[in-house]
């Protein structure tokens, strides 16, 4: 066989396996480094309007905050192979400023805090079962409740 011609079916092969393995994911992972400025491609600050995702809108008091929660069950986000429930997008006087979720079970909890030590660096501070991180553009927080296993995991517009 022609070594061009073959060459050429494997450059094939690989672009149908990319093309079909990224249309059946179901949401791309959310990029975690210290230049974060957002999550899920949506950045810090956008407008109310312009979030495309099926949410419940939720008032709150007369500061016009509002709470927007996830509500599409087929798509779901994860972290190291790990779900993140109840991923509820927070808008304050209609610009997105946080989103947070929560893990389940005390492996999937230690494998969500090694993971943002290995990709956030050290916290910047720890207090009991809860670690914070300050970056340029964000804050996060992981906090561990060891009586129920489960944490909270918020990424939050710095301030």
């Amino acid at each position: 066989m022609n070594d061009g011609l073959w060459k050429r079916r494997a450059v094939i092969v690989l672009a149908l396996i990319f093309l079909f393995t990224g249309c059946f994911a179901h949401l791309k992972a959310p990029e975690i480094n210290s230049e974060m400025a957002g999550f899920q491609g949506m950045e810090w600050d956008t407008p109310l309007e312009k979030v495309e995702v099926q949410v419940k809108v939720k008032k709150k008091g007369e500061d016009k905050s509002r709470n927007l929660k996830w509500s599409s069950p087929n798509n779901k986000i994860f972290l190291q192979n790990v779900p993140l429930n109840e991923v509820t997008y927070v808008f304050e006087k209609d610009k997105f400023i946080a989103v947070t979720g929560v893990i389940k079970g005390k492996e999937d909890c230690q494998k969500i805090k090694d993971f943002l030590v290995k990709r956030l660096g050290k916290p910047n501070q720890v207090k009991g079962d809860a670690c914070t991180w300050t970056l340029t553009y964000t804050l996060v927080l992981f906090s561990y409740n060891p009586n129920k296993q489960v944490a909270v995991l918020i990424f939050r517009k710095k301030e």
